[in-house]
């Protein structure tokens, strides 16, 4: 038996490939809709080349990969410090959430904003207090101490 997946597309199914492409919707999404590998879609489809973007478009993009990038990767370090303020436990919002450094002299950089590999960023976070900001202001005021 042959599993007809295995075949090129015919000229119906490259239409409809390339329609759904074309509404706006990701090759992995085109995968999975469809079942076909990233290849055979680059192969028949009109792909939105990189190549062919204005050089402001190329630009918004890597801003954009970069910031969601940094999300995923605060995410990480997020959970890796045990998902909430150590002081009140504050888990509510992860844009609330501040890494404070434990010992000033010892730090090497600031964690927010920085596209360091995950493993550097995990030792530096490994010096610091996760906290919310409420309670980092009151550290840094001397109103609370850890």
């Amino acid at each position: 038996m042959i599993n007809n997946r295995t075949l090129a597309p015919t000229k119906e199914e490259i239409e409809e490939l390339q329609q759904f492409y074309n509404e706006g919707n990701s090759l992995r999404k085109t995968q999975a809709k469809f079942g076909r590998c990233r290849a055979t879609l680059i192969r028949y489809l009109t792909t939105r080349s990189p190549k062919n973007i204005s050089e402001e478009e190329r630009k918004k993009r890597n801003v954009n990969k970069v910031v969601r990038w940094r999300q995923r990767a605060k995410q990480k370090l997020v959970e890796y410090k045990g998902g909430k303020c150590q002081v009140c436990g504050y888990n509510k919002y992860i844009g609330n959430l501040a890494f404070h450094h434990k010992n000033p002299a010892e730090k090497d950089f600031t964690i927010t904003g920085k596209s360091w590999a995950l493993n550097k960023l995990l030792k530096e976070v490994d010096k610091c207090e996760l906290l919310c900001h409420n309670c980092h202001g009151e550290i840094h005021a001397g109103l609370v101490t850890i």
